[in-house]
């Protein structure tokens, strides 16, 4: 429990330089890191029912718990590789000017040290 403490409050804090790394694509409101082959969400008509209970293919991988601190020490040397190596933002859809005052999140391309509105979470 104390790491998804620690790891929310992190992200909270320093999640932002990790914004260039990402596209933000948005019609669908899905976020694509840029290493990472976009995978296709989950479908209904993916489930089956055939032997009478829930069958599913799962994508979930797991770690033991030991594992937890090392994912934490990882992001923060990534995030300090991050501050001194800032790479240029990945192109993204811009949104419907109508939409702008409903955004309440920093996309790739806002500047991280301009002072965000006050409503903006960067």
């Amino acid at each position: 429990f104390d790491y998804i403490l620690e790891a929310v409050d992190w992200v909270g804090r320093e999640g932002w330089r990790f914004l260039a790394d990402y596209t933000f694509d948005a019609p669908s409101g899905r976020w694509f890191h840029g290493g990472a082959p976009a995978a296709e969400p989950a479908r209904l008509a993916d489930l089956c029912y055939g032997t009478g209970g829930l069958e599913y293919h799962s994508h979930r991988r797991r770690a033991p718990e030991s594992d937890l601190a090392g994912y934490l020490d990882r992001a923060r040397a990534l995030a300090a590789e991050s501050a001194a190596h800032r790479p240029e933002p990945r192109p993204c859809a811009a949104l419907p000017p109508e939409t702008e005052p409903l955004r309440w999140f920093a996309l790739p391309t806002d500047d991280p040290q301009a002072p965000p509105p006050v409503d903006l979470i960067f």
